[in-house]
């Protein structure tokens, strides 16, 4: 998903997205000068935190589903 599209989805700046890609703390990639969130990820935090109405740091939670992830593909 492109970066403007998550923040208003998230609710965060698109300052800070597009600073925790530069600096690898979310997992995304890069298309020439446009970045883009995986839409998966997304999904997983809307659906597991924002539905619940929990509270948790964005960055711990990438670090998390990154984690959660990378056991799945070994799997």
């Amino acid at each position: 998903m492109a970066v403007p599209d998550v923040a208003v989805v998230i609710g965060r700046s698109r300052e800070y997205l597009y600073g925790g890609l530069r600096e690898g703390r979310f997992p995304g990639v890069k298309f020439g000068r446009a970045w883009g969130i995986p839409r998966q990820f997304v999904r997983d935090f809307v659906a597991e935190v924002v539905e619940l109405g929990l509270v948790v740091d964005f960055e711990e939670y990438a670090e998390s589903w990154r984690a959660l992830r990378t056991m799945q593909r070994a799997a």
